[in-house]
This record gives structure tokens, C-alpha cells and sequence, in this order.
């Protein structure tokens, strides 16, 4: 890879992309005085090649404008879904491949496009790197992006959504996936009120008004707490498992007013207090379509069937067309789940068109908690030290009983050290040690390790004679494989990269609208930056590139690789 110097060393050249949008006043100082930098954070992870659970350290992710850090203090190990990961990564590669149809096409469509070499390295990178677990958790905001609304420092919140509200001491999440905790709501109890929205979205799918008789057909977390939310709807709720040790736990909950085991309802007769239901909700985890073919022996005529769980959709036609049954799909928490704009960007939906979105029911779920009408407290089973998380998921997949509600537990750290930039520190291993190093412009550091900096430019980099010092990323988990991968001295902060000088060079292949302010806090050190393209996006963040270059004299270099393909030049 060419490493050309900028376009912009003399003032000179084209200039860059300048569109509608700036970002300049949307990004706030990446040395935040409301951030406590306490260096490196514990984190559960899953390798995808073998499926091994470990809890490693890793750097304490970075704040956004559109995000809140978070110093979690429960998060809920969901019992079904995080065993269901644990054994898909347990299977063997081409186990892997049958389960995941859709990532099997999208490595195909990129053998096409970029060749069997650059592919095969592709996916065994991802194979080798560990992934977060985890999606629903509770905890105090350390720090909240500027363009985060109702959320401040010290809030106590609760947190949802996957990659985002994972088990670690410390989690960034959207300002739209985090709501406050009402005065009485544990931690403990704040952990379930993303798998709660899960739960509340299928309720409002299927339309449960007050008398309605419905049945809920497997009672794992999502099942239970779907009961718990029909009886405070005025619900008469009947519970189907193929457990019998589950269904005896619902009862002691308080879930069910009717539980019954799937073996009894064999046979063309239904028991007198099962049949004829207004709504059934499917919350059962299965390849089998069984569970939607009961669904309408149970419904009563034009009842409504709702699917949550991960179950066969083979629909038998007679019952769904006899009755004229509406069958429905819920979609994880609610509206918003899965649009990029309304999780990531903060983008909201107007009330008086969408009145229940993701957010709004994980609200609602914590004052149905707070008001005792939703008694979650009853469902926690365990507590689990994060240390010991590796434990707890060895017994999901061994113990197919294991207890429904097990809360992962967290260290008080109020009382840690927070040191700010100047006590600034690098992991070093699973330790710390006091930065810097002397300056050495054959040192390099990177501030980014996704894809195409792990399989292009720190490999170029290295193979250009440069030494790898500290790697960085947005969420930690990733600077932790480079690390591991490449042979890094230690992992940091984006913070810590930028406050000491132990590299003459940084890389920075982070996302496009923050090239320019970390460029520019580089550059204003005393060294050397190279950006991948685009360096900026708008004149203010030119003019403050040359400024910063002008002050220091280091050397800007822009990673415009396009310029060198083939496909370019031709």
C-alpha cells in the first residue's frame, strides 16, 4: 500500500467531499472532562471458531455525540437466547454454515467481487475474533453525547440492544436505547426491561384486552414476562411448556392461572380450560412448526396467533382458514428495532404516529416494574459475578434446566482511581502500566481495528518496518483481537492514544465523521497521522486540519488507496 503524503502538506490539491451536512458542531472534545478514564474494563466475549466463553479486559469504549457511557451495574444473562448463541458457535464450520444461510451468501457475493483469496482471509479474521454477548443490562451514565435529550451524568438508566447493552463494566449505548430508572427499580430489576419491551411488543401485537383468555406456548424469560404482562392487562393467561419443572416455576411466579404440558394436548379434544383463546402468543424456540399448529387448535374463531420465538412457520392452511385465525409477527422490541436512523443516529419516531416504540416500551415495562404490577424480582433465580461468567454459560448448555433469571453482577467502582489524561493508561496483557514511551517515529499506533484495518492497513504498516504499539477502537472488543493478532504492546482509549507519545505515527481507520477531530488532536501533539479517506467533511474540519498541521509540523497522510486500483487507473 502506497503511503502518500496529504494533498493538503502545502496548502495544495483537490479538495474534499463537501456536502449538505456538517459534523463539526456535532462532535464534542474527545478529552471529555465528564468521562472517568479508568483505562481497561472486563468484558464476556464468545469466539465464533470454537464458541469458548472468556472474560477479558478490554479499553472502555468512546463516547459520541449520539451515545451515553454507561458504568453498568447488572446486566441479565437471557437464558434462551445467549444458550442458543453459545451452542451455534460450538458447532463445527460447516454446523455454522447450515445455520446461518444469510452470512453464507454474503461471503459467497464477496468471493465474487473480491476473489477466493481476500475472502478466505476475511472470514478467518472473523473467525478469530471475539464477539460481545449480551443485550440487556442497568447502570449509571458516566457521560452523555451532545445530541443525547433527557439523559445527564449520574442518571440511573437502563440499557437495551445488541452489541450495545452487553456484559461489561462499561457500555456505550444510542441515547434512544437508554431510559431512566424510576425511584424504587433495582439494578436487577432494570437488567430485564429490554427482554420486558420483547415481551410488551408481543402483547400490544396481539391486541390482549381486559377478560381475554390467552395462551402462552413456551415459558422461557420472554414467556414469563409475557404472562406477568397479561395478568397486569386483566388477562386470564394459560401456559404451555414441554417442562414440567418450568411449568411449576410459573406457577410459584405467578404467571399462569392455567399450566399444561405439551404432552396433554395430544388428541383431537382440548381440555375445557384451554381451548376457545382470544390470542396465543408463540414465545417456544424450536425448528418444529408444532407450536404454530397448536396455535390454532387453541384459538377460538377469528383469534389472533403472534410469533416472538424462533419457531417453524410450516402453516398448516385448514385451521388458519376454517377459523380465519390472524397470524402475526412481533419484531424484537418494537418499532425502531433494526432502522439504523432511530437506533444509531437518535432520529425519532413522532408519538402521535408511532406511540409505541422500542424506547417507549422499555419505559413503560420499568413503571410497570416500579408500580409492583410486573414483580420481575420473583424471576431472578442466581447471581453471577462477571468474573465467573464463563461459569454460568458452561451450565446453559449443560444443565437444560438452569434457572430462568441470572443477573451478572458488577464491581463497585466508585470508589476506583479515574485518572484524567494526565494519569493516562495502557493495557498491557490483562495489566496496566504507566505510559509514555520515549518518541520513536518507527513506533506506530492505531485509533481503529475493524475489518479493513486489521486486513489492509496494520498488515501494511507492519510489513512497512513500523513496530505496533497501542491499538484502539469505538468499542474496545475489537482493539482486543488486533492486539492478540498483530502483537500490539497494549490496548487504550482513543484518549489515552492521543494524550501520550510513545508512537511517532498514529493510524486512524475509524468511521468518516470522526477522522477529522482525532487527525487534528493527533497533529496537535507533535506527530505524525495517517487518516484513511476521507479526512474530513467540511471546510471547518480542512481549515482545522491545516491549522493543526501548521502548528506542529507533523505529516498528514490521507489513505487515498482508490487512486492505485487497477479498476481506477483503467
Amino acid at each position: 500500500m502506497d503511503i502518500a503524503s496529504s494533498p493538503f502538506k502545502d496548502g495544495t490539491g483537490s479538495a474534499p467531499y463537501h456536502g449538505s451536512l456538517s459534523v463539526s458542531n456535532l462532535t464534542q472534545p474527545l478529552l471529555s472532562p465528564l468521562k472517568a478514564v479508568r483505562g481497561s474494563m472486563k468484558q464476556v466475549t464468545q469466539r465464533l471458531r470454537d464458541g469458548d466463553i472468556e472474560v477479558l479486559e478490554a479499553p472502555e469504549p468512546m463516547l459520541t455525540p449520539e451515545t451515553v457511557l454507561v458504568d453498568v451495574r447488572a446486566s441479565l444473562l437471557s437464558v434462551g437466547t445467549e444458550r442458543s448463541k453459545v451452542e451455534a458457535g460450538r458447532k463445527s464450520l460447516i454446523g455454522k454454515a447450515r445455520s446461518r444461510p444469510q452470512e453464507v451468501a454474503q461471503v459467497l457475493d464477496k468471493a465474487r467481487t473480491d476473489g477466493i483469496k481476500q475472502t478466505v482471509h476475511a472470514v478467518r479474521a472473523r473467525l478469530d475474533q471475539p464477539t460481545a454477548l449480551g443485550y440487556s443490562a442497568a447502570g449509571v451514565v458516566l457521560a452523555a453525547g451532545s445530541l443525547v435529550r433527557g439523559i445527564t451524568a449520574g442518571d440511573r438508566v437502563a440499557i437495551g440492544g445488541g452489541d450495545y447493552a452487553i456484559h461489561a463494566e462499561i457500555d456505550r449505548v444510542p441515547g434512544n436505547l437508554c431510559v431512566p430508572l424510576l425511584d424504587g427499580v433495582a439494578f436487577e430489576e432494570g437488567a430485564f426491561a429490554t427482554v420486558g419491551a420483547i415481551s410488551m411488543h408481543g402483547v400490544r401485537q396481539a391486541e390482549a384486552s381486559l377478560g381475554e383468555r390467552v395462551a402462552v406456548i413456551g415459558l422461557g424469560l420472554v414467556g414469563q414476562l409475557a404472562g406477568l404482562l397479561l395478568h397486569a392487562a386483566g388477562c386470564t393467561v394459560i401456559g404451555i411448556d414441554v417442562d414440567g419443572n418450568v411449568l411449576d416455576a410459573a406457577k410459584e411466579v405467578g404467571t399462569v392461572d392455567v399450566g399444561v404440558l405439551r404432552s396433554e394436548l395430544e388428541g383431537d379434544r382440548l381440555p375445557a380450560e384451554v381451548g376457545d383463546c382470544d390470542a396465543v402468543l408463540i414465545t417456544a424456540a424450536t425448528s418444529s412448526s408444532d407450536p404454530v399448529s397448536l396455535a390454532a387448535r387453541l384459538c377460538r374463531d377469528r383469534g389472533r396467533v403472534v410469533v416472538l420465538g424462533d419457531v417453524g412457520l410450516e402453516i398448516p392452511r385448514a385451521p388458519y382458514y376454517d377459523k380465519e385465525i390472524d397470524l402475526r409477527l412481533s419484531r424484537s422490541y418494537g418499532p425502531g428495532r433494526y432502522d439504523r436512523e432511530y437506533e444509531e443516529r437518535g432520529l425519532d419516531y413522532p408519538i402521535g404516529y408511532v406511540r409505541w416504540t422500542e424506547r417507549r416500551n422499555m419505559e413503560a415495562f420499568v413503571r410497570l416494574v416500579a408500580s409492583g404490577q410486573v414483580p420481575v424480582s420473583r424471576l431472578i433465580k442466581e447471581r453471577v459475578p462477571i468474573n465467573d461468567a464463563s461459569t454460568a454459560y458452561e451450565r446453559l448448555v449443560r444443565d437444560k434446566s438452569s434457572p430462568l433469571g441470572v443477573i451478572i453482577t458488577y464491581p463497585d467502582r466508585d470508589g476506583d482511581a479515574s485518572p484524567g489524561v494526565e494519569g493516562s493508561r495502557i493495557a498491557d496483557g490483562d495489566n496496566l502500566y504507566p505510559a509514555p514511551l520515549a518518541t520513536d517515529d518507527g513506533r506506530v499506533s492505531a485509533i481503529g481495528a475493524g475489518s479493513f484495518s486489521q486486513r489492509v492497513l496494520i498488515p501494511s504498516l507492519i510489513a512497512s518496518g513500523f513496530t505496533p504499539m497501542t491499538v484502539s477502537s469505538a468499542r474496545g472488543l475489537s482493539a482486543r483481537a488486533a492486539k492478540e493478532r498483530f502483537g500490539f504492546v497494549g490496548m487504550a482509549t482513543p484518549d489515552e492514544v492521543i494524550a501520550s507519545d510513545e508512537a511517532g505515527l498514529v493510524a486512524i481507520a475509524t468511521r468518516h465523521a470522526s477522522h477529522a477531530e482525532l487527525a487534528a488532536n493527533v497533529l496537535r501533539t507533535g506527530r505524525s497521522v495517517f487518516v484513511e479517506k476521507p479526512p474530513c467533511l467540511t471546510w471547518d474540519e480542512l481549515e482545522d486540519l491545516r491549522a493543526a498541521r501548521t502548528e506542529e509540523g507533523g505529516l498528514l497522510a490521507v489513505g487515498f488507496n482508490r487512486r492505485h486500483a487497477p479498476l481506477s487507473q483503467a
